[in-house]
């Protein structure tokens, strides 16, 4: 998922920062994303067929932490389709 390739072209502007200093700002968090991050941690219970919530308790601590932190939290599940990602977008559809 992703752009290939993205994040080298941005490491020169990339910089580890509290999420304090985004303080009365507003950030789209691409849901996706942070679900599948979140599923890691409970990866197990998933492929067992388990039944757990730890996923969603985990998207739901990252968020904590934003709303925490005076930061406005906007959940986006998927968006318009990127030119950058024309050809991955083609072959899913194939």
């Amino acid at each position: 998922m992703g752009i290939t390739g993205l994040l080298p072209l941005l490491k020169d502007i990339i910089c580890d920062v509290h999420v304090r200093s985004f303080c009365g700002k507003v950030a789209a968090i691409d849901a996706y994303c942070l679900l599948h991050k979140a599923a890691i941690f409970c990866a197990e219970e998933i492929i067992l067929g388990i039944e757990t919530t730890r996923y969603i308790d985990m998207c739901m601590k990252c968020i904590d932490l934003l709303v925490e932190n005076n930061v406005q939290p906007i959940l986006v599940f998927d968006g318009m389709e990127l030119e950058a990602k024309a050809n991955v977008e083609s072959f899913r559809r194939r």
